[in-house]
């Protein structure tokens, strides 16, 4: 049984001051660094320090992105690191976004059986959500993050300054988990109702904070809802069981379909039970239109209304069969609502109607120039 989560996270201002957090966790181990080729530019001067002053035995620098995902990409790069002559007291440093920490993480699970291995995210979603709790794994054809396990990093190093070298619009990119975050926690909605800017400190600590302590009061995703007082980790998957589906049918970026999926996924319960949860939805789109003074909003609102014209049903329920969180019922919808978690079991039937009349369900609501709106409640 993989280990709880115990490594500490530390969040660094500089990028300056990254070498010799580093070199204080590797304390003399010899090490390989996968870096997203991308932040080399601004990551070298640092690099080319740790590597003067520790064993450091290569920097690979790769494409990021979900098609590193691979089972390919993943031989390849364990081929490569076991031609170092690696053993098992080696650590593996992961330096880059999501893809890259959930790569270097299932490397680090499987390779010699469980190596080591420090996690320095580059990106929003990366620093918030991704490197955060363990779960590390790789694409297959039949879906996301199906080949994949438990592995915590010793160390988590978050370095906010990487955020300064991404153009501010990238960010509404990178939103998705924060939505989902607020609708799980009322300090970080209230700050994203104040109009904060995303890459603002405070809220990238709040939401670190959160996601750190769902996980090390659930770290394998195996406490219910009804547990009081704490969120259960299955509470993280709000919005994702569609959104995995559209990531695979439409190659939308992760965070986009998280967003989608936290608007839609009410309409594809039954009829009866929708009303239960759509707050969340109304919640979703309130908080979506207080970011970036409604670029985002309008950002989604063109999405929705793309799908909607090009939407394909039992494509995206292909991928739905194989969602990690079906049970012998059938799938699992994932609702925040009211800062609380709640686990719908929804059957094949239901779901392969919901999606089929998904749009003629939600138009109403696409169809309105103006949000729903919701009373907060703290």
């Amino acid at each position: 049984m993989p280990q709880p989560l115990t490594s500490t996270i530390t969040l660094i201002s500089h990028i300056h001051e990254l070498d010799e957090a580093i070199k204080a966790q590797l304390n003399g181990s010899s090490a390989v660094m996968i870096r997203d080729h991308t932040v080399s530019p601004f990551s070298q001067t640092m690099v080319d320090a740790l590597i003067s002053q520790t064993h450091i035995l290569k920097v690979i620098d790769i494409e990021a992105g979900e098609s590193l995902k691979t089972l390919k990409a993943y031989g390849d790069l364990c081929d490569e690191i076991l031609s170092l002559d690696i053993h098992r007291h080696c650590i593996l440093i992961a330096l880059g976004g999501g893809t890259v920490t959930d790569m270097v993480g299932f490397m680090a699970a499987t390779v010699l059986r469980g190596l080591s291995w420090i996690v320095i995210p580059t990106t929003l979603t990366g620093m918030i959500d991704a490197a955060i709790g363990g779960k590390v794994g790789i694409n297959t054809q039949a879906g996301k993050n199906l080949l994949g396990s438990f592995h915590q990093p010793h160390h988590h190093l978050i370095c906010t300054e990487f955020l300064s070298y991404f153009q501010p619009l990238q960010f509404m990119h990178q939103c998705g988990e924060i939505i989902k975050y607020a609708l799980l926690d009322a300090k970080i909605r209230s700050l994203i109702q104040a109009h904060c800017t995303i890459t603002d400190p405070q809220l990238i600590r709040l939401c670190v904070q959160l996601k750190a302590n769902i996980v090390q009061n659930d770290p394998y995703e195996t406490s219910s809802p009804s547990v009081p007082h704490t969120h259960p980790r299955i509470g993280l998957n709000c919005g994702h069981t569609l959104a995995h589906g559209l990531e695979m049918v439409y190659g939308m970026n992760h965070s986009d379909a998280v967003i989608i999926g936290l608007i839609l996924e009410p309409y594809l319960c039954d009829p009866s039970d929708q009303a239960r949860f759509l707050p969340q939805s109304h919640r979703s789109l309130e908080c979506v239109s207080q970011i970036e003074n409604g670029q985002l909003k309008d950002h989604i609102i063109h999405t929705l209304h793309k799908l909607a014209r090009q939407w394909l049903p039992s494509q995206i329920e292909r991928y739905l069969r194989s969602d990690k969180k079906k049970n012998s019922q059938g799938n699992r919808l994932v609702f925040a609502i009211h800062d609380q978690v709640h686990i719908h079991d929804i059957s094949e039937n239901t779901l392969s109607d919901g999606l089929k009349h998904l749009f003629n369900r939600y138009s109403p609501s696409l169809s309105q120039a103006s949000l729903p709106q919701e009373k907060d409640s703290k």
